[in-house]
């Protein structure tokens, strides 16, 4: 069984990156540069603007324990 303090933290912090997201996606209006990492590490510069998010602010967080 997930103790409930557990899935009170998954929540709230799915809750805070979904927030977060949002913020971005409203503000972030001048050109930025970021660095990204995909799955076989390779990085990846790209320039961004919040407008890029395109309303896609859902986050699902899912924590494991050792």
């Amino acid at each position: 069984r997930i103790h409930p303090v557990w899935i009170n933290l998954e929540t709230a912090l799915s809750e805070w990156a979904s927030t977060g997201l949002q913020i971005i996606e409203k503000t972030y209006e001048i050109p930025r540069i970021i660095r990204m990492v995909g799955k076989t590490n390779a990085r990846m510069v790209k320039e961004f603007t919040g407008d890029k998010i395109g309303g896609n602010t859902d986050v699902k967080i899912k924590l494991t324990s050792p």
